[in-house]
């Protein structure tokens, strides 16, 4: 019925898939972490203005 190196292409490329995902919502986590605390930097300024 199936065709084992379809098999393992379909597995390669759920596994780059993932990785890739995760790759993606790590980088966006660090940037949000990263405009939170630009923002909390930023925030003595503006209160002072």
């Amino acid at each position: 019925m199936f065709n084992p190196n379809d098999i393992a292409a379909a597995s390669v490329t759920i596994f780059l898939v993932i990785l890739a995902s995760m790759i993606l919502m790590r980088s966006l986590t660090a940037y949000a972490r990263a405009r939170v605390a630009l923002a909390d930097q930023l925030q003595p300024l503006r209160l002072g203005v």
